[in-house]
């Protein structure tokens, strides 16, 4: 039973992940709008930025990558790019030191040893801090094997205008699609998830975890990576809602990425992945007490149990329940008819009731209207009653 139990948990938790999740995401954005306070192109006072990148023997791709940054549309008197070298041992090096003779804003620093991703961000960071301006500063974050479409960084830039902004993901777009191996269905699958987090953005400004190969973050929103931690962008994703910051995609901030074909580099990538999120997870557990209260809908939600309920409780925040529909009001004057069984909707009756009462036992406050009300023994709030918050009207 437990087996069986725990086969149809995971399917419906799939079920959710890939299907409904998607779809509600698409139902409840209908009629919203991204960010509109933005910097126009124009702006005087659009943020410095400073683009970070961690390096490892990247010759083959980071002079056509550091061409694309270093010409985009971007004022150049706002641009600095510093490239961080963990002890590469090809011609990495000379390709940065050569490409700075054209291009002053970049700046390579040479690391000895291998110090990995996040020790190296962390270094780069506080050689940014160094010659930061002000609050509005913003850091870029991007891989060597990245292309920028000429107006990506202005794209993620413009969104830092609005305060409640702190992170702004760009639009990875995969290119290299083969005809054979895996790519096809890594393309699809990273499209995907890029309309979930753009939806996210747009529905909460909570888009979770901003893809490593191009993200800008508020330069007050920093903080240092730990040097064991695996998942670097995630890290610092759950960092800016930890501060009550929003984290949205940018649809029009296109860049440009290699797709992986092998099967075996790929599992072992989400493998590591999966390993850096439960990291992530051991710091920001908190994050799911950062709400008041939670609300419940009986007869609503995805097991239609008490299972979901006795969830909310442990986390010891106020659950408020609402009662939606006929679900809570006596099946005798629920629509049944004259010729209906009446031990059958007796005994219908009181299991409703009994529902209802255990539900409402699980709940600090318990919202119903007065037509279904009939099997409470608390005080129930009116939801005809409770209006809409100004917000949400507008």
């Amino acid at each position: 039973m437990i087996l069986f139990f725990l086969f149809w948990f995971c399917v419906l938790a799939m079920f959710h992940s890939y299907v409904l999740f998607p779809l509600l995401l698409n139902l409840f954005s209908k009629g919203k709008k991204q960010n509109e306070i933005v910097f126009v192109p124009i702006d005087n006072e659009l943020p410095t930025i400073y683009l970070l990148l961690a390096a490892y023997n990247e010759e083959l791709v980071i002079k056509q990558s550091l061409k694309s940054i270093l010409t985009s549309n971007y004022p150049t008197n706002k641009l600095h790019v510093f490239v961080g070298s963990d002890n590469s041992t090809d011609r990495t090096n000379e390709i940065v030191i050569s490409l700075s003779l054209q291009f002053p804003s970049l700046k390579l620093l040479v690391y000895d040893g291998r110090n990995g991703k996040p020790n190296i961000l962390n270094q780069l960071m506080g050689e940014a801090e160094k010659s930061f301006i002000s609050d509005n500063d913003v850091l870029l974050f991007t891989d060597a094997n990245v292309l920028f479409s000429p107006n990506a960084i202005y794209e993620m830039a413009k969104h830092f205008k609005n305060e409640k902004i702190g992170l702004v993901g760009a639009n990875i777009l995969n290119k290299g699609v083969r005809q054979n191996g895996i790519s096809f269905q890594e393309k699809s699958y990273i499209q995907r998830e890029n309309g979930i987090k753009y939806l996210e953005g747009l529905n909460w400004g909570s888009m979770l975890g901003a893809f490593g190969g191009g993200y800008a973050l508020r330069a007050n929103c920093r903080k240092e990576i730990p040097a064991n931690f695996i998942v670097d962008d995630f890290y610092l994703s759950m960092n800016v809602l930890a501060q009550d910051k929003q984290t949205i995609l940018e649809l029009n901030a296109v860049c440009y990425e290699d797709v992986s074909n092998e099967v075996q580099n790929e599992f072992n990538r989400k493998a590591r992945m999966q390993a850096g999120n439960f990291q992530n997870l051991s710091v920001y557990w908190m994050q799911l007490l950062r709400f008041d209260a939670f609300v419940f809908t009986y007869g609503r939600s995805i097991t239609n149990t008490r299972l979901e309920l006795w969830l909310l409780r442990w986390l010891q925040r106020p659950v408020v329940v609402f009662f939606v529909g006929s679900d809570a009001r006596p099946p005798y004057i629920n629509g049944s008819m004259p010729g209906d069984d009446a031990a059958r909707l007796a005994r219908d009756t009181r299991r409703t009731k009994l529902r209802v009462l255990r539900f409402e036992r699980g709940g600090a406050v318990c919202v119903n209207a007065p037509a279904t009300s009939q099997f409470h023994q608390s005080p129930v709030v009116n939801w005809f009653a409770i209006g809409f918050p100004r917000d949400a009207v507008d």
